[in-house]
C-alpha cells in the first residue's frame, strides 16, 4: 500500500517545524501514522504499507509564487520507484522520501 505523504507531515523534522498549512501537514501525518498501524496490524500477512515523501517536486502544486520546488518531476518519479521496489518487511511502516532516506516523523 502505497501513500503519498510529505516531509510536511514530520513531527520530528526541524525545517517543517513552523508556517502555516496546519491542515494539508495533519493530513500528511495522518497518512504516516495510518501506514505504521497498517504495517503492525497486516504486515504478518505480507501487506507493505509505504508512506512516500516524493521531495518537493517541481509541479504546478510545489511552484507557487515566489516558491519554486527543489526537485525536478523525473528525479521525484524515479525515486518513488526506486522506494517502492526497495519496500520489504524490515522498512514496513517507515516513512521514506524519494532520496531512500528515512525521515524522522
Amino acid at each position: 500500500i502505497v501513500s503519498m505523504s510529505s516531509k510536511s507531515g514530520s513531527i520530528g523534522h526541524q525545517r517543517f517545524m513552523i508556517g502555516g498549512a496546519y491542515d494539508y501537514r495533519c493530513s500528511k501525518v495522518a497518512i504516516n501514522r495510518t501506514a505504521r498501524n497498517l504495517a503492525a496490524e497486516f504486515g504478518g500477512e505480507g501487506v507493505i504499507a509505504l508512506p512516500i515523501c516524493p521531495g518537493w517536486a517541481a509541479t504546478d502544486m510545489g511552484n507557487r509564487g515566489h516558491l519554486k520546488a527543489e526537485v525536478p518531476v523525473v528525479e521525484s518519479i524515479q525515486g518513488v520507484r526506486e522506494a517502492v521496489r526497495a519496500a520489504s518487511q524490515e522498512t514496513n511502516g517507515l516513512f521514506v522520501d524519494h532520496l531512500l532516506e528515512y525521515p524522522p516523523w
